[in-house]
């Protein structure tokens, strides 16, 4: 679903009348497009996609890794680094990602990383400089936060009366206080709603060099996911190429069907019916061998991965 057709404004539908909404929303797409997975951290997000543990434990490792490089030598290279093989992430490099992206598009808009104590990251939107950064009340009536972890949009001033209405979003997390690298259960890790705290944001040198680093990480990160892209496409087009003899009919190079077959390698045209052995571009029912079918469907999920970048 595209950012434009969600609902991200459920607990707060004013939210939508602020002058900083498309902002939120252009942070909402650039998230789905750059970390599609989405919070990895999240444990509906883990069921949804049944990933394995020692999977997300990994991705956990990367996350609390990019973290203290964030806090501490903040160097753009090493972010970007970390960064690179993530297609989800936790609220603290979601956010600050949206913060490195948004801020050089939109110099004279605020952007700041909101912080929940040490339990939560949200972008926020339109701050004034001289409100008080601990003082959500001081902030204006079109401030918004920029929940994307948890894909949510509402109104600052409006923070409380959403944490009282908001259901509740559990989190897996590392247990880095007995140096162990393994899962806390999700049930014990979750001992607070994940808005729990009073919203803050953190202002002076420090933030702003850091900001810098945020921003210089997404130019990086930008030009490695192209060059991702582009060799990906001279892999399909390789794949292609070695395919041309190996598809089985009536599917194969010089039938009719060979050229709408590799036109558009989509997810669809990836997932191929071996039960019934009838596809879109096998209309007339032909019988094709099991073993064939089974073949093909592999090539294809190939050229799709490969196409992507998966």
């Amino acid at each position: 679903m595209s950012s434009s057709n969600r609902n991200y404004t459920q607990y707060d539908p004013e939210a939508t009348k602020s002058k900083y909404y498309q902002y939120a929303l252009e942070a909402m797409s650039a998230i789905d497009q750059r970390c599609p997975l989405g919070g990895i951290n999240r444990v509906d997000v883990v069921e949804e996609l049944k990933l394995p543990q020692q999977e997300v434990l990994n991705k956990l490792k990367t996350c609390s890794a990019w973290g203290k490089e964030r806090n501490n030598n903040h160097s753009p290279n090493i972010l970007a680094d970390l960064l690179q093989n993530l297609r989800g992430a936790n609220c603290n490099i979601l956010t600050n990602y949206a913060l490195g992206y948004m801020q050089p598009r939109h110099l004279d808009v605020s952007f700041e990383t909101g912080f929940l104590g040490t339990n939560h990251n949200q972008l926020v939107i339109g701050r004034p400089k001289n409100s008080g950064p601990a003082n959500i009340s001081t902030w204006n009536e079109d401030a918004l936060i920029c929940d994307v972890w948890a894909k949510e949009i509402y109104l600052a001033v409006n923070f409380y009366n959403v944490r009282i209405i908001a259901k509740d979003i559990e989190f897996y997390g590392l247990d880095l206080w007995n140096n162990r690298n393994s899962y806390l259960n999700a049930n014990q890790y979750n001992k607070i709603h994940y808005l729990d705290g009073t919203p803050d944001v953190i202002v002076g040198y420090a933030s702003a060099e850091i900001d810098r680093a945020l921003v210089a990480m997404v130019k990086l990160d930008e030009k490695r996911q192209a060059q991702l892209i582009s060799r990906a496409e001279e892999n399909k087009k390789d794949d292609v190429f070695l395919l041309k003899s190996r598809v089985p009919l009536p599917f194969g190079y010089g039938s009719s069907m060979y050229p709408t077959l590799f036109a558009d390698v989509t997810e669809e045209v990836a997932i191929f019916d071996i039960n019934n052995r009838q596809h879109k571009y096998n209309p007339y029912n032909l019988n094709v061998d099991m073993k064939d079918s089974t073949e093909l469907e592999a090539a294809l999920v190939k050229v799709y991965k490969a196409y992507h970048a998966i």
